[in-house]
């Protein structure tokens, strides 16, 4: 539910156009995050950005040694809209900063 309320947020006000107001602590949480993509990012592109982070999320479960599912690194939704493109998702600090810097990202 909150995760739904928390796509709402940020779903809102980009197809509006207006500002994307500062999560507050309580709807914090800690390693998740919702990644979006720059607008007019094309579904091979989209496709693509995924594929290059589901490898990045396997090399780093394989390096932390992660056997619990509930511990890994994973994608928990996709959103593929027209013109909204994005993901939801557990990740580490390493991992998170190497999303965010990459050219196809608009925000997280």
């Amino acid at each position: 539910m909150l995760s739904r309320l928390l796509f709402l947020a940020v779903l809102i006000p980009a197809v509006l156009g207006g500002p994307i107001p500062a999560p507050k602590a309580a709807d914090v949480i800690p390693g998740q995050y919702i990644v979006v993509m720059k607008e007019g990012t094309s579904t091979s592109g989209f496709q693509a950005h995924q594929d290059f982070v589901a490898n990045k999320l396997a090399s780093v479960s394989k390096r932390d040694g992660v056997e619990s599912k509930a511990a890994a690194p994973v994608f928990t939704h996709t959103y593929n809209l027209d013109k909204l493109k994005g993901y939801a998702g557990r990740f580490d600090d390493a991992t998170i900063e190497e999303i965010a810097s990459r050219p196809e990202v608009s925000s997280l």
